[in-house]
Parts: C-alpha cells; structure tokens; sequence
C-alpha cells in the first residue's frame, strides 16, 4: 500500500492534511530521488535552457494547476529551448506527488497490496484466477527448496530436472525483489546450468541460496521476433497500465520495454530503454528513450532502427491485459509487464508501484490518459481551482 494511502479518508478533510504532507515531500523527494538529483544536474548544466523568465511563468503554471511543487519540470527537461509546448501541452505531465498522494489512494481497491508485491504469492494469485504465466520450476520457502507442486525438493535434483525441460533460461528472482535488482539468470551451459557470467552452478550454489530468503523460479519465455528484433539478449516485455471502473477494465498506456549493455533483463532500473506504444492502435513512437530523457533512433547494442511501426501482436497483447486487469477486479490501478510468446501473451508481474516517469519519458503528458481534466477536485475542500488554460 502507497505511504499516503492513510490519507484516503473524506474529500473535505483531505487538504490540509495532503497539503502538510506535500511540504514533507518538497523537502525530502530531491534529496531522496536518484532521478530527480539527476534531473537537477541536467538543468544547471543545461547550455539551451529556456529564458529564465519563461522558465519561472511555467513553473508558476504548473504549480498552480496541480497544487504542488513542479519537481517534474525538470523530471522531464521541460526547461529546454527545445521543448517547445504550449501551456495545454505542459500540463499534461502528471507531477508524481499528484499521481501517488492525492489521485490514487482514494482509488485504491479491497486487494491486498503485499499479495502483488510478493511473487510467490502473485503466481497462486495468477493459477487461481486463469491468469497465463511461465511456468514455475520451484521455490524457496522457509529456508527449503520445494518442486514446482510444492513438495520438498533437492537441489541436486532440481538442477536435473530443469536441464530435462530445457527452458532457454532459468530465472531465479527474490519474492520480495523489484526493479529487477537480485534476479539470477541462469543458461545451459556444458554439464548444466551456468550463471550468465559462465560461472557454473551447483547443487551447492543452490542449497546456499535457500539461506537468502524466498525464492521463485520461473522457466525463461521465447518472445515473439517481433518484440526480439528490438534487442534479442533480453525478453522484451511490454508494461501497461489498466484500470477497472465498475468492474470495466480500461487501457490507460503502455510502453514495450528492452534491455540492453548484454543484460538479460529489461528493467528501467537496470539501463533499459523504452519504445512508446498507442494504447488504441500499436503504434509504436519513431524514438526509443529512457528515465534520463535520452532519445535513441537506433538500438545502442543490436543497431535495430526504430519507426512508427504498427504491432501485429498488439491486439492480442491488449485484449490479455484487459482479461487480466477484468481478472483481478480488486485492484483498481495496475502495471502489468507481459511477454508476447509463440504461445501468447503471458504475465509477468503485476505492480501496484508503476513507476508514471517510465510513461511519459517516452509518450509525453498522460492526464488525458488518466482522466485528469482539473486537479483541484481531487485535492478535496480547500483547493483553489487553477487557472484557465491557454491554448
């Protein structure tokens, strides 16, 4: 659950206590945030920043329009001379305070937010409600190895088993990990499984690693060519964000993830990039980005060129998350990062901590995307209205 979520309580009593919170974040997210410590440093070393006046009515317009401080005019360089948007265009960027403190928490759903921030947990949840995933191959619970049925399991004999089902990979990922960070990723290698530095891995290794806390481990997938053209060292795994109104799922935007600098993984977090992708259409943007606003018209390893290429797979993609979303209508807002295979769409993880910064790095303002017409509401009593918006 969100740390603001406490304040989810009646629209007249939420202001002041949002407003208190919000001078907290002012002073605590710059020295916090990596992103935004690094946003700064690309703003005071910026040699085509904006007038400073234009600079400071900006800030001034977001500000008044959200109700907080506007750390996310410099989150993504819209200080530029380059980024030439008009004020309609400017406050389509969702602040993060706004998205994480004041929209979501009203919303958020009777699910229980430790189930999807637990693996092992997220795949039973995924089994019992026909959500299609990749196949377990075992676990690690209470300091044991158990099959992928849940019975106790040696290692030794675990290690034979996968080489007899021969998934491409092996991933083994912390129940409580995020980002990616702690993921081994296993390959077959001469004699068994090697890590992906060619280490080699033994029944030993994995007796060790029951020490270290709960474990999933899952067989690796082969992506479609479409989404492995990209970059084929890693599974390239599209994130959305659904939401369910009235037990309605909706798409609100979506992104295709790709991993890069010989990762085996497409995380954000780990170096990856991201491709924009129409929600309705497929449409992919011409240009790849990343979370440091850097634009790529080439993939940086694989040489891939990118275009405004429409998807085959998107519809199939779309229409999963939807019955996905459909699927688990207790939680209202989610991030699902599914992998297109030969043998269809499949989940990967469901998150409730979507990061906003991966979205609109790439695909711009989303407030439309997000239904967001006038802020104030949302802040309760006590919330000026902002100013008329100019075209």
């Amino acid at each position: 659950m969100h740390a603001a979520s406490r304040f989810a309580v009646g629209l007249p009593v939420r202001w002041p206590l949002l407003k208190l919170l919000e001078r907290a974040y002012r002073w605590q997210y710059p020295r916090r945030s990596k992103r935004q410590r690094q946003a700064m440093a690309r703003y005071h070393g910026c040699p085509d920043r904006k007038d400073p006046r234009r600079v400071r009515r900006e800030l001034r317009l977001l500000a008044r329009h959200w109700g907080c401080y506007p750390f996310h005019y410099f989150r993504y360089d819209l200080f530029r001379e380059g980024r030439d948007l008009d004020d309609r265009a400017l406050l389509a960027y969702i602040p993060e305070f706004f998205l994480y403190h004041v929209f979501l928490p009203p919303q958020e759903g009777a699910g229980d937010p430790a189930i999807l921030a637990d693996k092992l947990r997220t795949v039973d949840l995924f089994s019992a409600r026909g959500i299609a995933q990749p196949a377990v191959l075992g676990t690690v619970v209470d300091g044991r190895w158990r099959g992928p049925a849940g019975a106790a399991a040696d290692p030794q004999a675990l290690l034979a088993a996968w080489s007899e089902q021969a998934p491409p990979r092996v991933f083994l990922k912390p129940a409580a990990g995020s980002g990616g960070h702690g993921i081994i990723v296993l390959r077959p290698g001469d004699g068994g499984w090697r890590r992906s530095s060619g280490e080699p891995v033994t029944a030993a290794d994995l007796a060790r690693l029951a020490g270290a806390g709960r474990w999933l481990v899952q067989a690796g997938v082969v992506q479609v060519a479409e989404t492995a053209r990209y970059y084929p060292g890693s599974v390239n795994t599209f994130r959305i964000n659904t939401t369910v109104e009235a037990g309605q799922a909706k798409l609100r935007c979506a992104v295709i993830r790709i991993g890069g600098g010989g990762r085996e993984l497409d995380n954000a977090a780990l170096g990856g990039i991201m491709l924009g992708v129409d929600s309705a259409s497929g449409l992919t943007t011409a240009q790849a980005g990343n979370e440091l606003m850097q634009s790529f018209a080439q993939h940086p390893d694989s040489g891939h060129r990118f275009a405004a290429d429409a998807l085959a797979v998107w519809p199939e993609v779309r229409a999963f998350a939807l019955r996905a979303a459909a699927a688990l209508p207790e939680y209202t807002n989610v991030a699902w990062d599914i992998a297109a295979t030969a043998a269809g769409p499949l989940a990967l993880e469901a998150n409730l901590g979507f990061g906003i910064d991966c979205y609109q790095s790439v695909l711009g303002g989303l407030a439309a995307a997000f239904e967001i017409d006038d802020p104030a509401p949302y802040w309760g009593a006590g919330r000026r209205r902002p100013a008329t918006m100019s075209s």
